[in-house]
């Protein structure tokens, strides 16, 4: 949609606007691999961020 209208208001330019690199989908292709990006980095990481946790929580003192 975006491009529709830079592409109206710019003409020609839009594509160099927009930075698509020849590629009308590459803004989607960079939003696909960042939420497949966090998805994984979650799945990976989620175990050794609760144990952190849990070792933090049984180091602090009482209050």
């Amino acid at each position: 949609m975006l491009e529709w209208w830079a592409a109206l208001a710019a003409g020609e330019a839009a594509d160099a606007f927009l930075a698509v690199q020849g590629d009308r989908w590459d803004t989607q292709w960079d939003m696909a691999c960042a939420l497949i990006g966090a998805i994984t980095s979650i799945l990976l990481f989620s175990r050794l961020h609760d144990r952190q946790l849990a070792r933090l929580n049984a180091s602090a003192p009482a209050r």
